[in-house]
């Protein structure tokens, strides 16, 4: 919407024209004396100066599929010259907040995987007695949820603490992981629905989630990592050998 700007009328501009005769009367009662000059100001007199921080973005490659720079969360540090690792900052209170981020792209068709590593756990000293300082959660949402994976619906994650979570609701599935662990998230979507599934290495966990198909839509679903002051990795496909070996049928993201 644009506003047009309406033209002065004579009696503004002999408002403005008094002002200004003000302004210079003012002025010229501030200068200061010899005396005053050398003076130092009072801190709260200084100006303050705000100096703009340019933000370094990385060349963004349209069509490569990796960790989203622009669907992710702002404390989460996406690797510049390896978009498929991320590592949350842990420092002060972000140590005990969670950090996201999805997948350039998604399917709303298909059978497709990818896999998460946790490379590293962060220091958190300062947290205190934090129940679960270092976790993540693995999985698949929507575009039009938030980044805290397994917290809304058509938001599928599972956890560290062998929990699998959708619209905050919480139940026991597979087992706990951590430090070096791998994860294989597997999305099936055809007519009648989605079903998830997971493997810990090499365990197969079998089914977490099945969608039907008026829950999901047309809707398509995308990779999804959230992290508690663990850094990870991702292959979308770009590995030339998985961490570990994958179900038949299924394709990486990253190779369609």
């Amino acid at each position: 919407e644009t506003v047009k700007q309406e033209p002065e009328t004579a009696e503004a501009k002999e408002e403005k024209s008094v002002e200004g005769e003000a302004t210079v009367k003012e002025e010229k009662a501030n200068v200061k004396t010899d005396d005053e000059r050398g003076v130092k100001r009072k801190l709260e007199d200084q100006p303050i100066v705000f100096q703009e921080t340019p933000l370094e973005e990385p060349e963004i490659d349209s069509v490569a599929v990796t960790l989203d720079w622009y669907n992710s969360d702002l404390h989460l540090v996406i690797d510049k010259e390896n978009m498929n690792k991320a590592s949350p900052i842990s420092t002060s209170g972000f140590g005990y907040m969670w950090a996201g981020a999805r997948c350039t792209y998604g399917v709303a068709k298909g059978k497709i995987v990818f896999q998460v590593k946790i490379t590293k756990e962060n220091d958190v000293k300062h947290l205190g007695a934090e129940v679960n300082p270092h976790v993540v959660r693995v999985g698949f949402s929507a575009t039009d949820s938030t980044m805290q994976l397994g917290e809304e619906p058509l938001s599928y994650g599972y956890g560290g603490t062998g929990k699998k979570s959708v619209d905050l609701k919480f139940s026991n599935y597979g087992t706990t992981f951590g430090l070096n662990d791998v994860l294989t998230a597997y999305l099936d979507i055809g007519e009648e629905g989605a079903k998830i599934s997971y493997a810990k290495n090499d365990k197969d966990l079998g089914e977490a989630f099945a969608i039907t198909s008026e829950e999901l839509g047309n809707r398509a679903l995308f990779p999804h990592v959230l992290t508690k002051n663990c850094d990870f990795e991702c292959n979308f496909g770009q590995m030339e050998t998985p961490w570990f070996p994958i179900q038949e049928g299924y394709t990486f993201i990253g190779k369609l």
